[in-house]
């Protein structure tokens, strides 16, 4: 596995964007309408709409009962999927990555997204979908090829990683920056290293991290330490309506319950598997500078 090259200088990798949404209607509405009406992605072709949750149709349902459901449920944006139960963030990722792993297509880049972000200034961003593009294909400010790739993140006090806010500077010759790690907000990733991660580990992402925190952490390490870089890209920016199913009180805890277990999980399954300098080993491991 090396610079994604696809037979033909001109032919573009294909990237694929899926969303995980859970009950925000509103704010799943508006990130799919991002990604189709302004970084031109397409339901059904390469956008993909899982609703983490059991499917309310049945089968040889009238078409008006239908209707009647999706309005009372504000399904209007177009799901694709429904997972059939609350898998929460890493079950719905994986079974994410099983679908497309089923789906027949020929994969090169999947970009996995939570429904709660927006690109606040995107009249003036580049083409999204380019930029995803063009960072798989041409090497990282380290020289090795791109793994992954987030867009930066408007500042936000207390965010826990601040070298994901956007420090764009006109006289780089790159927006990407190399980072150790991004949060698992909107990240791009080559499908041929999720596909080697499952092989070597029977799993996507830890199916322990129930809650989804730690994921972030230990795939950046995986795909660095199979040579390939963590990038953040300057030129998008992104806003995260960070918990809001939790503040909505549509989750099965509250967002204090939440994080204290997230934590909690995260700690225990990272230092079982890495020991307890894992943090340490996670910045310092397989990286440049």
């Amino acid at each position: 596995m090396t610079k994604l090259t696809t037979g033909s200088a001109t032919k573009r990798p294909r990237v694929d964007a899926c969303v995980l949404s859970y009950k925000l209607a509103d704010v799943t509405n508006a990130t799919v309408d991002l990604l189709h009406r302004q970084c031109h992605f397409n339901l059904n072709s390469d956008l993909f709409v899982f609703e983490n949750r059991e499917n309310p149709y049945v089968d040889d349902e009238p078409l008006a009962d239908r209707m009647v459901k999706q309005v009372e449920l504000d399904l209007s944006w177009g799901v694709t999927h429904f997972t059939g139960a609350n898998l929460r963030m890493t079950g719905g990722f994986n079974y994410i990555c099983d679908w497309l792993q089923s789906s027949g297509f020929k994969l090169d880049v999947v970009w996995l997204c939570t429904n709660d972000f927006q690109i606040p200034n995107i009249e003036n961003s580049p083409d999204v979908k380019v930029r995803i593009q063009d960072a798989f294909m041409n090497p990282s400010p380290t020289g090795k090829p791109v793994g992954w790739w987030h867009p930066s993140k408007t500042r936000v006090e207390g965010y826990a990683f601040p070298w994901m806010h956007n420090q764009l500077n006109p006289q780089a010759t790159t927006t990407l920056r190399s980072a150790w790690m991004t949060d698992f907000i909107c990240p791009a990733i080559r499908w041929d290293l999720l596909k080697a991660i499952r092989a070597e580990r029977g799993y996507w992402f830890d199916p322990r991290f129930y809650r989804g925190w730690g994921i972030d952490y230990e795939t950046c390490y995986l795909i660095r330490k199979m040579g390939y870089d963590v990038v953040v890209d300057d030129a998008i920016t992104i806003n995260h309506e960070s918990s809001a199913t939790y503040i909505r009180g549509l989750a099965p805890e509250s967002k204090e319950q939440f994080y204290d277990k997230a934590i909690e999980e995260m700690r225990m399954v990272l230092t079982a598997k890495y020991g307890p300098n894992w943090l340490d080993l996670f910045k310092g491991e397989y990286r440049e500078g």
